[in-house]
């Protein structure tokens, strides 16, 4: 996956990904061989201090992975990630994310995740 990343110390960031994603999945006695997918992805970050916003964009053939996103077995999925770094200190860091997920269907699905994070 190449990409770039725009700003200065002191402004919004911003930086852009792209790539192919492949997979090859084999389930024995369920699936005849390997299956392989081959699909296009980008992501775009953008980080002012505390806040940040991040999209993924798929497109292509379906991917089953063992311990994945389930999300990926659609051919076309958009995530969008709003993520707020509450706390930021030495040995502790805190982060809410919620997550925002549009596939092929009409309504998009929502997840949120709240980590606190104390390194030893």
């Amino acid at each position: 996956m190449g990409g770039m990343r725009l700003g200065s110390e002191k402004t919004f960031h911003t930086e852009i990904k792209a790539g192919i994603l492949s997979s090859l999945y084999r389930e024995r006695s369920v699936t005849n061989g390997f299956r392989s997918g081959y699909s296009f992805i980008a992501e775009g970050t953008g980080w002012y201090k505390t806040f940040i916003l991040k999209t993924t964009l798929h497109h292509g053939d379906k991917h089953t992975f063992a311990l994945g996103d389930p999300f990926y077995r659609f051919r076309n999925y958009v995530r969008t990630d709003a993520i707020w770094n509450f706390i930021h200190h030495k040995n502790i860091t805190g982060r809410f994310n919620w997550s925002f997920h549009w596939t092929n269907s009409s309504s998009p699905d929502h997840s949120q995740q709240l980590s606190l994070i104390y390194q030893l």
